[in-house]
């Protein structure tokens, strides 16, 4: 992002919703240019939810890029497997999420 404005903005957007200035840039540059956001972050979430800012988490673009058949659903079982790991899912939305994969309702 360049400009004193765009900088003012992502102030404002940090002290406004608590979050760090990565989350703040992208809310930014969503607002700026009508963009939907990837987010897992609960606080940028909210924000995006109070801003009426399209977003979806890691995990749902996972099952939705599967379910289109954008990737094998064994490699979308993998991929959420490294979620499960290195992200701070509960486990019953791990859980559901391989359900999902696996096409059980």
């Amino acid at each position: 992002m360049n400009g004193d404005g765009e900088k003012e903005a992502v102030g404002t957007l940090c002290r406004d919703f608590r979050i760090h200035v990565g989350e703040a840039e992208s809310l930014a540059v969503a607002l700026k240019r009508q963009l939907s956001l990837a987010v897992d972050d609960l606080l940028t979430i909210k924000a995006c939810k109070i801003l009426n800012i399209q977003y979806t988490t890691a995990i749902h673009f996972l099952v939705n890029i599967a379910e289109k058949k954008k990737i094998d659903k064994e490699m979308a079982i993998v991929k959420l497997e490294k979620l499960s790991v290195f992200g701070r899912y509960s486990k019953r939305i791990i859980d559901d999420a391989t359900k999902r994969l696996k096409g059980v309702k």
